[in-house]
């Protein structure tokens, strides 16, 4: 039902962050605590490694350490995320699969067409 228009991508994210966290603290109760209370709790986001979210302040610190980020490059630097490395595509003796990153559990699926693989609505209505 809202709407917040920006002018550029690191804000667009910076925003979308703080909206994720607010909607977060209000469906868990959080928004009553008192600040020294709300103080205790220790928000992060779940980012691929070496993605790019801009340069806001508030954006850097939902990047993995890089060239770009770090606290060579601004002192406040803290990276406050999980940061996962992304899943892989392949196809090997016929079958696409794909590569779950190193940490990650569960099965790797696997089909027998490329367009299988990439059909999102079939692997969502399942």
């Amino acid at each position: 039902s809202r709407v917040f228009y920006s002018d550029n991508g690191s804000t667009a994210v910076e925003v979308a962050i703080k909206m994720a966290f607010r909607k977060y603290m209000k469906d868990h109760g959080l928004l009553s605590l008192a600040d020294a209370d709300l103080d205790k709790e220790k928000f992060v986001v779940m980012a691929l490694e070496g993605s790019y979210h801009g340069d806001t302040l508030g954006v850097m610190n939902a990047q993995s350490p890089s060239v770009f980020t770090g606290p060579r490059q601004f002192a406040w630097y803290k990276p406050m995320g999980h940061f996962i490395d992304p899943p892989t595509l392949s196809l090997s003796d016929g079958r696409w699969s794909v590569e779950l990153p190193e940490g990650v559990g569960g099965e790797a699926p696997s089909w027998e067409s490329r367009s299988e693989a990439l059909d999102m609505q079939a692997r969502l209505s399942t």
